[in-house]
């Protein structure tokens, strides 16, 4: 458990690692080489500042024992839909060339800001989850790309945007309201194709602007899901609202 102090990590391997709950509920944590920045399988954070780079998944919750050593990475992390990675404060910044977030089971936003840039691969999502997803409060902007892209889930209680693009661009995210105030923006450090934006300001039957991937779209919110992994949002195909999206690719 991480409750205070300053890291500054540099590994091959997990930058934090626990085969069973790894807690971070305040400090500076910034991990600048990893393999996967933070992994147990039970992931909750409630605070701190946190700063992630990972060749593979930025923050992964899965079932096992860790088994890496000599050679190429290997984990006996497996599926397991007691696994969740659980975020209800703090301010997140990931850059991942895998999956930005990556739960085997249930992923639960209640607090605090996530910043992601994903991978430029269609194998991974900025956002990946075997389970349930529910927002319910913070915000979250998560770029990458959109061949695994989801979608927060209908049970959640907070509006959330999904918005795809025919092609990968790089550009800031912005989103605005009807009276052109910025409610969430991020500059991710990668090109993308696919956004997921979520703030407490995004309500049933408003309207707003997202500016992502060099274009401009306005968005109504006729429920407070906005397009999901079936049927993605974006310029010229706003996609149906709601939806659960589709199981996590892997461990």
């Amino acid at each position: 458990m991480v409750s205070g102090g300053t890291y500054n990590i540099s590994t091959s391997d997990d930058g934090i690692h626990a085969d069973e709950n790894t807690a971070i509920s305040g400090g500076t944590v910034t991990i600048r080489e990893s393999y996967e920045g933070i992994e147990g399988s039970l992931v909750d954070i409630s605070g701190g500042k946190i700063d992630i780079t990972a060749d593979d998944d930025g923050i992964n919750a899965a079932g096992g024992a860790d088994q890496s050593g000599a050679g190429p990475r290997k984990d006996s992390f497996e599926g397991s839909a007691d696994c969740y990675i659980n975020i209800s404060g703090g301010i997140i910044t990931v850059d991942a060339s895998g999956d930005g977030l990556d739960s085997n089971g249930g992923l639960m936003v209640s607090g605090g800001e996530l910043y992601i840039s994903g991978s430029e691969s269609s194998g991974n999502g900025a956002l990946d989850y075997g389970g349930e997803a529910i927002i319910t409060g913070g915000i979250v902007v998560a770029a990458g790309a959109g061949g695994m892209a989801q979608n927060f889930g209908t049970d959640s209680t907070q509006g959330s945007i999904l918005m795809s693009y025919p092609a990968f661009s790089d550009g800031t995210i912005t989103l605005k309201d009807e009276a052109g105030k910025t409610l969430a923006s991020y500059s991710p450090n990668k090109s993308y194709s696919c956004v997921v934006i979520s703030c407490p300001d995004i309500t049933t039957g408003n309207t707003y602007t997202v500016e992502a991937c060099g274009q401009t779209s306005s968005v109504t919110m006729s429920s407070l899901i906005y397009g999901n992994s079936g049927s993605m949002g974006g310029p010229g195909n706003m996609g149906d609202p709601g939806g659960m999206g589709k199981p996590g690719s892997r461990p």
